[in-house]
């Protein structure tokens, strides 16, 4: 039922919508802040916990990257995009990951946040990223739900009262119409596993040598399996971007 209140959530949703993937550099500066006290927790707890630490929350943000690739491989066309200026839905995906979880790619997007910001240390970091997320990501998804009932009318809303919007369901999995599309997770996702190892670099760089005054050669020593993902990373990002630019091997 539509209300004054979810009409002006509908509103802002439009609005955050076209912007959404720029919204994550709003918390540039409050990180940049957090990370001024990493290099005293670090010192605390240890080396070898801190880099245990690390570790962990870089497969937090690799569980989102999964549910990412596993969604987009898997979604049908013409749906699960990375469209902004309007709202997009040929058909309703109702299968395969979404039949555990409405927003899949969304809850992916938050976890590969919260890996980032955990890897801080710093407590009110991801408190801070998940209150946000959580406010401007419920407008989007208000604006998105408005739209699908829109369309799909009554198959939306039977599908929506039984899957959850955003923690999943451990039961329920419906076989996914479409076959697996690895070609289609390449195309698509090198760009989110690109930006995910460079702010896991940029991060440990900030609070280590601009925070911690360790000397940079020493910290590209001793922080090798960062400088080394990184790096290639951005191999990955150059290769497959020229085979989606200048080839149809991906499509």
């Amino acid at each position: 039922m539509k209300t004054p209140l979810n009409d002006e959530m509908v509103k802002q949703g439009h609005t955050l919508f076209r912007y959404r993937s720029f919204i994550p550099l709003l918390f540039i500066l409050p990180g940049y802040l957090a990370l001024r006290e990493t290099p005293a927790i670090a010192a605390k707890i240890g080396l070898a916990a801190a880099n245990l630490w690390a570790l962990f929350s870089f497969f937090v943000s690799l569980s989102g990257l999964v549910i990412r690739a596993v969604t987009v491989g898997y979604s049908q066309a013409a749906t699960s995009g990375r469209n902004t200026k309007k709202q997009l839905a040929n058909s309703l995906n109702s299968t395969g990951i979404y039949s555990l979880v409405r927003n899949p790619l969304y809850l992916g997007n938050y976890l590969m946040l919260l890996g980032v910001s955990l890897s801080l240390m710093v407590w009110w970091f991801p408190l801070l990223v998940t209150l946000s997320y959580w406010l401007y990501m419920e407008r989007i998804i208000a604006t998105e739900e408005r739209f699908l009932i829109e369309k799909f009318g009554d198959s939306y809303r039977r599908w929506a009262l039984e899957t959850p919007a955003f923690i999943p369901r451990l039961f329920g999995w419906q076989t996914p119409r479409n076959p697996f599309s690895m070609k289609k997770v390449l195309r698509r996702e090198f760009y989110g596993f690109t930006a995910l190892c460079l702010a896991f670099f940029v991060t440990k760089l900030t609070a280590d040598v601009h925070f911690g005054k360790m000397e940079f050669g020493s910290w590209l020593c001793a922080a090798w399996p960062w400088s080394y993902t990184f790096f290639a990373s951005l191999l990955l990002f150059a290769v497959l971007y020229a085979l989606k630019k200048t080839t149809r091997l991906l499509r």
